[in-house]
């Protein structure tokens, strides 16, 4: 697992916004979901490809834990951020290639 920014995602977006840079803040976010959502897929990919739903279900959860711990300006921060990304890209097909190439590693073993 990689380390966290030596800046948190959140101050650098401040600090961009307050200098008006707000083309800095908008690569800010797209740089800290990009890192988010891949290191979630990678999580996804510790599992067999038909725990899928589990995985699923079980992000799902965290993430409403994680929503109940914060205060409501955090939470309208996230709404706003969610809003405002239009796609983070994963290669899906690639996914589910690696997933089931290690199913059949992991079958091979056996």
């Amino acid at each position: 697992m990689t380390e966290k920014p030596k800046i948190p995602y959140n101050s650098q977006m401040a600090f961009a916004i307050a200098a008006g840079r707000d083309a800095d803040a908008s690569r800010i976010m797209a740089e800290a979901m990009g890192e988010i959502v891949g290191k979630a897929c990678g999580f996804a990919q510790l599992f067999d490809f038909s725990d899928l739903p589990f995985v699923v279900a079980g992000m799902r959860a965290a993430a409403n834990i994680l929503e109940n711990s914060m205060d409501e300006k955090s939470k309208v921060l996230a709404d706003n951020i969610l809003s405002h990304t239009r796609y983070v890209t994963v290669d899906a097909a690639e996914l589910k290639r690696q997933m089931e190439a290690e199913e059949g590693n992991d079958n091979g073993n056996a």
